[in-house]
């Protein structure tokens, strides 16, 4: 009798342990929904760091050199003469315009600072150069029978120093090549002489010159590549017009006689330089090149709850 009652409470004890007990699958949609979801097998995605283009810094003050080719010309025509000149320019006595051009290859120094804006770049910079010299020269043969005198007549452009001021605006193809196209002032220490000279005793020594600062405009594209955070190189192509100045002849035995000529030079420049870029803090525009990987606030993910598995 005792033994029955013993069988019958512990038959009774294990129903209610299984009426109490959910089945396995519906513990899980009981249970809060935070602590419900499956464990995550990978750690969450990491946030985009910079781009490539801004993990190389390519703002800041910059020097540089340079070296190139120059094909300068120099152009003369009359703009005015007094009444005496008239028949000397219809017969071409006198010359009724000059021209000269001459290639050279300058050497010269850069100095700028670039502002960095993801992709782009924006600067100014300045320039100075070496400069050239070059001229043109006219013979008229005269004689019987003509009547007319010989005469030799000479123009020359001494152009000593040349440099520009200028902005620039880039697009970065990438982290280390550069694209840019600039404009602004140009500028040039320059002296143009003349000298006609037929027969001093009754056709005149006139001679004329101006010298100083001639103020033009400049305008060209570029490509620079990276080669470290310091240095880059670069290759440049210009045109830069000097604008036109007006150069008076005269000579004092013909007072009231002369005339004028207007003087324009311009040219094309090619140049190949070097530049250092100083890695100064704080001067960078976008990314100073940190990729993030030292940052003191970037933790590790932590480890997912994991709930305690159901004794068995």
């Amino acid at each position: 009798m005792y033994r029955v009652r013993v069988r019958a409470l512990g038959l009774a004890t294990i129903a209610l342990a299984a009426i109490a007990t959910p089945p396995a699958g519906s513990r899980a949609a009981d249970l809060p929904p935070v602590l419900a979801g499956p464990r995550p097998t990978d750690p969450p995605p990491a946030l985009a760091g910079p781009t490539a283009a801004e993990t190389r810094p390519w703002g800041g003050f910059w020097v540089g050199a340079f070296a190139g080719a120059m094909q300068t010309s120099a152009d003369a025509i009359v703009s005015s003469h007094s009444p005496g000149f008239s028949g000397a320019l219809n017969a071409g006595v006198v010359p009724n315009a000059f021209s000269a051009a001459a290639l050279s290859y300058p050497l010269g120094l850069a100095f700028g600072y670039d502002y960095q804006s993801g992709s782009f770049v924006y600067g100014v910079l300045a320039d100075v150069s070496s400069g050239l010299s070059l001229g043109d020269s006219y013979d008229f043969v005269g004689g019987a029978p003509f009547g007319l005198p010989s005469a030799h007549s000479t123009f020359t452009t001494e152009i000593s120093r040349i440099g520009t001021m200028r902005a620039r605006a880039g697009l970065l193809l990438g982290s280390d090549f550069l694209a840019y196209v600039t404009a602004g002032l140009a500028w040039a220490q320059v002296e143009e002489r003349f000298h006609l000279v037929a027969d001093p005793a009754t056709s005149g020594d006139f001679a004329g010159a101006e010298r100083g600062l001639k103020l033009g405009w400049s305008v060209g594209a570029g490509l620079e590549l990276a080669v470290t955070e310091q240095f880059s190189l670069e290759a440049e192509a210009l045109y830069i017009d000097l604008g036109t100045r007006t150069v008076a002849l005269s000579d004092p035995l013909f007072p009231g006689e002369g005339l004028d000529y207007d003087v324009a030079e311009a040219g094309y420049s090619f140049r190949l330089g070097v530049k250092y870029r100083f890695s100064l803090d704080g001067v960078f525009g976008g990314s100073s090149g940190n990729s993030g990987d030292d940052d003191p606030f970037d933790l590790p993910p932590a480890e997912p709850y994991e709930l305690p598995r159901p004794l068995k």
